[in-house]
């Protein structure tokens, strides 16, 4: 039986890659099948290293690369993120379904029914003194000092409730807007 050996051609360099090879940003970037601003990101956090002079080992690189890939940390993170997002997500569509099965009014239905119920509440209140004081001029003016102060209770109420209401809405706002 013969054997058979390889003949290499006079000027081809041998196929295999030496040992903690220094590679750039972007061949690094290649090997990984990343961009190269994600390495320069990656070195930045100190995810991977980059040496004195500019340059990357790339077997190093890679190992480290995959170590933070398979991170528990990172992954937590992520799936509390996640979670956070459908937590969201699910409320917003809640809300639509209740508002299309007619368990929700629109804002702005809500808020012109509540401007007819003040008004008629505020005209009534305003008509009070006259009615009740009509000849006694200092009952008049007793009666619309306690008005006056019924209507200022309230609007201090009302605008204690909705200052407290928007907050909460702002901040369901972000959190939805955050999960996007």
């Amino acid at each position: 039986m013969t054997d058979t050996a390889m003949i290499d051609s006079p000027g081809a360099k041998p196929a295999r890659r030496r040992k903690g090879a220094t590679v750039t940003a972007t061949a690094l970037a290649e090997h990984l099948g990343v961009s190269r601003q994600y390495v320069a990101r990656l070195a930045d956090e100190g995810t991977i290293a980059r040496q004195g002079d500019g340059l990357f080992d790339q077997d190093a690189c890679r190992l480290r690369y995959l170590d933070w890939l398979r991170s528990p940390d990172r992954r937590s993170a992520k799936s509390e993120a996640e979670q956070s997002f459908v937590a969201a997500k699910t409320r917003l569509l809640e809300i639509r379904t209740m508002e299309k099965l007619g368990q929700l009014m629109p804002r702005e239905g809500v808020e012109a029914a509540l401007d007819d119920v003040v008004g008629i509440f505020l005209t009534g209140l305003s008509s009070m003194p006259a009615r009740i004081g009509r000849g006694d001029l200092l009952l008049r003016r007793r009666v619309e000092k306690e008005v006056y102060e019924v209507r200022q209770s309230v609007s201090a109420a009302c605008a204690a409730k909705l200052a407290a209401k928007q907050a909460e809405w702002q901040a369901a706002e972000e959190t939805v807007t955050d999960a996007d």
